[in-house]
């Protein structure tokens, strides 16, 4: 199991991160604080659930990649 669980918002100046391919299983409220993130790729991971905060104080985020996430069934 593969959680990313780094302090994205310690990268303030962070507009565009791609975590496609990474074996990644979770996704807490990681993403939360991001301010200026713009574009996520989370796509081609083995995620199967998504903390239902993990993206929520991000005004910047306009895309969010979710593809091929087959076995994603929850959103907490």
């Amino acid at each position: 199991m593969l959680v990313f669980r780094d302090k994205v918002e310690n990268y303030r100046k962070l507009d565009y991160l791609d975590l496609e391919y990474n074996e990644l299983t979770s996704i807490p409220s990681t993403f939360h604080n991001t301010k200026s993130l713009r574009e996520l790729h989370l796509s081609f991971n083995n995620i199967t659930s998504i903390d239902e905060n993990a993206f929520g104080k991000n005004p910047s985020l306009k895309e969010l990649y979710l593809n091929n996430l087959d076995g994603l069934s929850v959103i907490t």
